[in-house]
C-alpha cells in the first residue's frame, strides 16, 4: 500500500477519480455521440458487432456523461448487446469497454480492470480504457503504470491532450513523477513538443520548470533553446534564480561571470546572456563595429527621451568585492549622452552599483569601477541603461560599450 506521501503524490496524477474515469470526460462522450447512429446501423445490419457495441456503450455512457447513472434496465440491455457483439467479434474493444463501464458503475473495479486489461491487449486506441487503467494505477500506487497510460492516451487521442497535459504538468512538481516523465519524454512521443511548450509557458512552479522543461529541452535545437530561455527567465522571475542557474549549467552554459562580453553571441541563452529591450526608443544595436576597435560593441541609442534598461543579464557572482571593467566610447565630454551601468540583487532588488559612464572618445577608452556584493545576494542583474541627455553634434558617434568583464578583487595582503 502506498504511504501518505506517496498517496498525495499519486492523487496529483488522478484525472477523474476511479469510479468516474470511464464515464466522465466530454472528450469521450462527444466521440460516442458523434459516431454513426448505432440504432440505424442495426436496422440495416442486425448482426453488426460494432453497432451493438456502440449502442451498449451509449446506453451506459449517456447518463454518466450528464451526471446521472444508467438505470438497471439500461445496464441489462447494454450488457446483452455487449455480449452479443463479443460473440460476433471477440476483438470488439468497445463492447469490453461497455461491460467495464457497467462493472465500474457498480463498484466492481477488479472485474472492470480485468475487462479493460483484456481490451488493452486487443487495442490501445480506446481512450476510455486508458483513462480507467490510469486511475487504477493511481489507486494502486503505481507511478510508472499511471504515466504509461498517460502516454498511450495522449498518443491515441489528440482531443484528450489539453486536459491530460494540465494534470500531468501540475503533478510533475513531484521529483519521482518528474523522473519517470523524463524517461517517457526521452522516447520522443508525438506529444513531447506540445507538452514541453505548455510547461515552459504555463507551469506555475519553478521546480516544475527545472525538473521537466529545462531537463528535457534540447539547447542545441533553436526552437527548443527559445523555450529553455523562457523557462529560465520564468524561474528567475519566480524568485528562484538558483534553479535557473542549475538548469543553465546542466544545458551546457558557461560559468563565466559575464556571458557574451562583446554582445555578439549567436547562441544566447537569456537570462544568463544579454536580453535586449523591446522598447524601440531604448533598443540598442548589438554586434556592431566602430572605427579603431577590433571587438564588436553594443551601440546605444543617443540621447533617448527616457531612461530604461537597454540590455540586461543575470549574473551569479556570490558575495565579495568585485571590479567591473569595460571598453566604452562615443560619449561626449560632459557625459550628457553616456549610458549607465547598474548591478542589483536578483532577489530583493537592492542596488549594488550605479555608474554613469564617463566621457570617452569615439575610438574608446577603458573604464573600471569597484562594488561589493553581500553574501546574502547570490544572484544579480547587470543592466546597461540608456539615459536621457542632450544630443551630441550632428554626425557624432553614438555611445557604445564592449568587453564587459567582472572579476573578484583579491583582498589586500596583511602587513607583517
Amino acid at each position: 500500500m502506498p504511504g501518505a506521501r506517496q498517496s498525495a503524490r499519486l492523487a496529483a496524477l488522478s484525472v477523474l477519480g476511479l469510479g468516474a474515469a470511464l464515464a466522465t470526460a466530454s472528450v469521450t462522450a462527444a466521440g460516442v455521440f458523434g459516431t454513426r447512429n448505432p440504432e440505424t446501423a442495426l436496422r440495416y445490419a442486425p448482426y453488426d458487432a460494432t453497432a451493438k457495441a456502440k449502442l451498449a456503450e451509449r446506453l451506459v455512457l449517456g447518463p454518466l456523461a450528464t451526471g446521472g447513472l444508467p438505470s438497471a434496465a439500461a445496464q441489462e440491455q447494454a450488457r446483452d448487446l455487449a455480449h452479443a457483439a463479443l460473440r460476433r467479434d471477440p476483438t470488439e474493444v468497445t463492447a469490453l469497454a461497455a461491460l467495464a463501464l457497467i462493472e465500474s458503475v457498480n463498484q466492481r473495479n477488479d472485474r472492470a480492470a480485468t475487462m479493460l486489461e483484456r481490451s488493452e491487449k486487443l487495442s490501445r486506441r480506446d481512450l476510455q480504457a486508458q483513462l480507467w487503467l490510469l486511475e487504477r494505477s493511481v489507486e494502486r500506487g503505481d507511478v510508472p503504470g499511471a504515466l504509461r497510460h498517460y502516454d498511450i492516451a495522449m498518443r491515441t487521442s489528440r482531443d484528450s491532450r489539453e486536459k491530460l497535459m494540465s494534470v500531468l504538468m501540475s503533478a510533475s512538481e513531484d521529483p519521482a513523477i518528474a523522473a519517470e516523465l523524463t524517461r517517457i519524454l526521452r522516447a520522443a512521443p508525438d506529444w513531447r513538443a506540445e507538452f514541453l511548450t505548455k510547461v515552459a509557458w504555463e507551469a506555475p512552479s519553478a521546480v516544475t520548470l527545472n525538473q521537466v522543461a529545462a531537463r528535457n529541452l534540447n539547447a542545441g535545437d533553436p526552437q527548443e533553446r527559445q523555450l529553455l530561455s523562457r523557462a529560465l527567465s520564468r524561474m528567475a522571475a519566480m524568485g528562484r534564480p538558483d534553479l535557473a542557474w542549475q538548469s543553465f549549467t546542466r544545458a551546457g552554459g558557461s560559468a563565466a561571470r559575464v556571458q557574451d562580453p562583446n554582445f555578439c553571441s549567436d547562441t544566447p541563452l537569456p537570462p544568463f546572456g544579454w536580453q535586449y529591450t523591446d522598447n524601440a526608443a531604448l533598443r540598442p544595436e548589438p554586434c556592431q563595429r566602430v572605427p579603431g576597435t577590433e571587438a564588436t560593441v553594443l551601440l546605444m541609442p543617443a540621447a533617448p527621451d527616457a531612461a530604461g534598461d537597454a540590455a540586461t543579464q543575470l549574473l551569479h557572482l556570490g558575495g565579495g568585492q568585485f571590479r567591473l571593467q569595460a571598453l566604452t566610447g562615443g560619449i561626449t565630454a560632459a557625459g550628457s549622452t553616456g549610458p549607465s551601468v547598474t548591478v542589483r540583487c536578483a532577489v530583493g532588488n537592492a542596488e549594488l552599483l550605479r555608474y554613469r559612464l564617463p566621457a570617452a572618445p569615439e575610438e574608446g577608452r577603458r573604464i573600471e569601477v569597484d562594488f561589493a556584493v553581500p553574501a546574502t545576494c547570490g544572484f544579480q542583474w547587470l543592466s546597461i541603461q540608456a539615459v536621457p541627455g542632450e544630443p551630441g553634434e550632428a554626425g557624432a558617434a553614438a555611445p557604445w560599450i564592449s568587453d564587459v568583464k567582472i572579476a573578484p578583487i583579491a583582498p589586500a595582503a596583511a602587513k607583517p
